[in-house]
């Protein structure tokens, strides 16, 4: 159980015990819901939900030497937003695109980083305010100086700043980019208590001094020998993290899909990565490519784009999940992708299968599952009508509870809809208190989570 918020979700192998026949973990990816309305050309980097139901969003406009402004809007859909504001703006500089905004709930204040060439070098600039409508400087330097690509998150449970800061590692290159032929993108974290001073504090250029090997994540034998990271946006998810990190590869000049006078080589994929703490980070979904149908909008209108490269760059989240309506909404460009709350990540299996959650102690909220009834992520399937899921309770022995016997719970529907668990006509809300497991049986089937309440 994920402590803290009472859901169970299923994205390695520690998430399940006592496995009987073959389970598959995966990740879903993130399909186009609508084009998004009423809103300026922006990029959402900050969602703080309201009292009456409404989420106010903060994002940017900014481009290279042109004025950089933080933009305010509403919406209660995730799809049509109002009410659009211009709070900050800041005049001419050798700004670029990377930004990024983050709300404090425990100070109930927001932070913005910003990034700019000058004087200073490759720096990031802090912003503040206490209600989202007055900005001001934090600092009259640099906060530190490192690559262009960045994003912040705050941690709830280490109650500080994460910046998930790409930087440079020197690595000899096949095919030279705009950073030449002997240096590659890569990952690492830096942490603040109050988004001024930043752990660690060094300065980072690439002509200049590095992080050292041991503080960086890199690519690893599973990846392609010219693989880098790229830019990777987090958010807290069901008492864990998930992240999305778009990779990216040089290739010869003369064939980069972009343009052939353009040294800057195109982006491979966006990848699910998965969190315990924020911090330590696995990549069990290498294969699934994270963000479908990037290519154009929902209704044929402008299409999405990200920092100014061609639309059939793959794009990018930039913000944590707008949940709304039994769904995870995020902006990307002019186009909104969603995905079933709770149903980023799962557990499955094609044939006949058995395993259990960890042991937990049961509330007096009855037990919701979400899954799937298909095992492939595909419409059409040959064989129909195999698809079963059963459920156990089992004790603290590991036998089934009397009355929670798995012949007592059988799902063979429910598609796209959380589905209360019940044993014939009572569920386990009647075993509050007591120390259970739950045993899931299974084929051609799906698990995504299981919620108390």
């Amino acid at each position: 159980m994920n402590e803290g918020n009472g859901t169970f979700l299923f994205t390695e192998s520690e998430d399940v015990r006592d496995v009987v026949g073959k389970l598959v973990f995966g990740a879903n990816r993130l399909r186009p819901v609508s084009d998004v309305v009423g809103l300026p050309d922006m990029q959402i980097r900050c969602v703080v939900p309201q009292s009456d139901g409404a989420f106010v969003v903060f994002g940017h406009i900014s481009a290279h030497d042109e004025p950089w402004r933080i933009i305010r809007a509403r919406t209660y859909d995730g799809i049509h937003y109002e009410q659009a504001k211009t709070v900050f703006e800041e005049g001419r500089a050798p700004w670029l695109y990377s930004t990024d905004i983050v709300y404090n709930p425990k100070e109930a204040c927001f932070l913005c980083l910003k990034w700019a060439r000058g004087d200073h070098g490759h720096a990031l600039w802090g912003y503040g305010s206490q209600d989202g409508e007055r900005w001001e400087r934090i600092s009259d330097k640099p906060l530190y100086r490192d690559h262009d690509a960045f994003s912040v998150v705050w941690n709830n449970e280490l109650e500080r700043y994460v910046a998930y800061q790409i930087t440079y590692q020197k690595w000899e290159k096949r095919y030279e980019d705009n950073l030449g032929t002997g240096t590659r993108r890569v990952l690492h974290i830096r942490t603040s208590e109050n988004g001024v001073d930043w752990e660690p504090d060094d300065d980072v250029s690439l002509g200049g001094t590095l992080m050292p090997r041991q503080a960086l994540i890199t690519p690893d034998e599973e990846d392609p020998d010219e693989m880098e990271f790229y830019l990777f946006q987090a958010f807290a998810h069901a008492g864990r993290y998930a992240g999305m990190m778009l990779n990216y590869a040089p290739s010869p000049q003369v064939v980069n899909p972009n343009a052939p006078w353009n040294k800057h080589g195109p982006h491979l994929s966006p990848e699910w990565w998965v969190s315990k703490d924020g911090e330590n980070w696995e990549r069990p979904f290498r294969e699934t490519f994270a963000l479908d149908d990037t290519s154009g909008s929902v209704s044929g209108g402008r299409t999405a784009s990200w920092s100014g490269l061609p639309c059939d760059t793959p794009n990018l989240i930039s913000h944590e999940p707008i949940p709304i309506y039994g769904r995870h909404l995020w902006v990307v460009g002019n186009v909104v992708y969603g995905v079933p709350e709770d149903r980023l990540f799962f557990v499955g299996s094609m044939a006949n299968a058995e395993f259990s959650t960890t042991p937990f102690v049961m509330t007096d909220k009855p037990l919701t599952l979400h899954a799937a009834f298909s095992f492939h992520d595909s419409e059409v399937r040959a064989f129909r009508g195999q698809s079963y899921i059963m459920v156990a309770v089992l004790d603290e022995t590991g036998a089934a509870v009397k009355g929670f016997e798995k012949e007592r719970c059988i799902l063979r529907d429910g598609e796209g809809q959380p589905t209360r668990l019940c044993w014939e006509d009572h569920d386990a809300a009647s075993l509050c208190g007591k120390i259970i497991t739950l045993r899931f049986y299974l084929r051609d089937a799906r698990i995504y989570s299981v919620r108390t309440g």
